[in-house]
């Protein structure tokens, strides 16, 4: 361009163009030569997508979610988590190892109490007022994390979840430990829409291994931007791609009927584009080896009473090898 302006410039002057204006591009232009040179400058072409209309992956969505109750919602999936995920109790969650040596009931309420500690940071959840919060609890499973919050902080929880034996078996456990008050369960997908009346009625949303099973994140994240009162918190914890998974080779896309697995960043983003802040990112890869190393041992511990109760044995066997594949995959947190 400056050689351009150069060669022409006695036609341009001809043209009546100012002489000042010429060699002041000239100079211009040799400035940003050098900001280009120094890579103060850059130039590049984007090219973006709407997401997929929902109306348009209606059959896919309900054939994944299909597929996810009866990975959790039968009487044998219930005994498998129980025993596999669970440690003997009704968490379904990853947990936290503080020596290595805690059991996984132990390391997923540890799990619990880190996540209701950081909530308690950026909310009243600890206050006075915690009694008057109202947390949505998004793929609560049976329950065990809604009544915890409810129990040690008295405060109002809404589970949403797809599987109907879990839900009947939430509202019991409420009902036998003296909460049914503080506890509601609605039957739904956050694969859809929230209802429309939840705008803006809640303090803390709250979720735990289950967003893997959402088709689309960003419309996930600018829902739960809706339903959060001004101020409210969003904590949530998730399996994810870490920098060398290979999709083929876990089993998250195939026998755990995930949606594709996002990655940290991915996460992030999500929360950005709903007009969230991202103000806190735990890293939490470090207990996953522990976890998993656990889990093995619990399926060959109790094998035998899981094939009893009618856990199909292809189904431990194929969870087992999965487990070997694992290293590459984190746990992280994002409130």
């Amino acid at each position: 361009m400056q050689k351009v302006v150069t060669d022409r410039k006695a036609e341009l002057l001809e043209a009546g163009v100012e002489l000042s204006r010429i060699e002041g591009y000239v100079a211009s232009l040799e400035s940003r030569f050098a900001k280009v040179e120094s890579r103060e400058f850059a130039w590049g072409v984007f090219l973006g997508r709407k997401e997929e209309d929902f109306n348009s992956i209606k059959a896919a969505v309900k054939a994944l979610e299909n597929r996810i109750q009866e990975q959790y919602d039968t009487e044998a999936s219930m005994i498998f988590y129980k025993y596999i995920m669970g440690g003997g109790g009704d968490n379904m969650h990853y947990g936290i190892f503080h020596d290595g040596n805690e059991d996984l009931l132990t390391a997923s309420h540890n799990t619990m109490e880190f996540m209701a500690n950081l909530a308690a940071q950026h909310s009243a959840l600890r206050t006075s007022s915690g009694a008057h919060m109202r947390i949505l609890d998004l793929g609560s499973g049976k329950g065990a994390t809604a009544r915890f919050l409810a129990k040690t902080f008295q405060c109002h929880v809404t589970c949403m979840n797809l599987g109907e034996n879990q839900n009947k078996y939430n509202l019991q456990k409420a009902k036998e430990e003296g909460i049914a008050h503080r506890i509601s369960v609605v039957k739904g997908s956050f694969n859809d829409f929230f209802p429309a009346e939840w705008t803006a009625q809640f303090d803390l949303v709250w979720s735990q291994e289950a967003l893997c099973h959402a088709a689309n994140r960003v419309m996930l994240c600018s829902e739960v931007e809706r339903v959060l009162k001004p101020g409210g918190t969003f904590v949530f914890s998730d399996i994810m791609r870490g920098e060398t998974f290979q999709e083929r080779a876990h089993g998250y896309s195939g026998g755990a009927f995930t949606a594709k697995l996002a990655s940290p960043d991915e996460y992030t983003q999500a929360i950005l584009g709903a007009s969230m802040t991202l103000s806190v990112y735990k890293d939490l890869t470090a207990n996953l080896a522990t976890y998993f190393s656990k889990t093995a041992r619990s399926v060959r511990q109790h094998r035998l009473a899981m094939l009893n109760a009618g856990v199909p044995g292809y189904r431990l066997e194929a969870y087992l090898n999965d487990l070997t594949t694992r290293s590459d995959v984190g746990l992280n947190l994002l409130p």
